[in-house]
């Protein structure tokens, strides 16, 4: 994306979505849909998952993938996303 057409499409605040977990440290996916909803509805412009709040190493690839399609799945019109790539090795997570 140019830098003009990105600066017409971003614009308001882009909040970070923390990965909320369940007790047992599995990903608590309706948490995050709620979370995502109350962010939307609270008038955010964008969300971040699986990269700004330091959770990645945290997941493995699968569920990084179920992050962001929970994330898909809630995003409404006028809503941008950005996905996170971060992670603390080239390799992938085994476990």
């Amino acid at each position: 994306m140019a830098y003009h057409e990105a600066k017409e499409r971003l614009r308001g605040s882009i909040a970070p979505v923390v990965t909320p977990f369940d007790e047992e440290g599995n990903v608590d996916f309706a948490a995050l849909a709620a979370l995502i909803d109350w962010h939307i509805e609270s008038g955010t412009h964008g969300i971040s998952v699986t990269g700004t709040s330091g959770e990645p190493s945290s997941l493995t690839l699968e569920e990084r993938k179920q992050v962001m399609e929970t994330a898909k799945k809630r995003w409404r019109v006028g809503c941008r996303s950005c996905r996170g790539r971060a992670r603390p090795t080239m390799r992938k997570r085994s476990s």
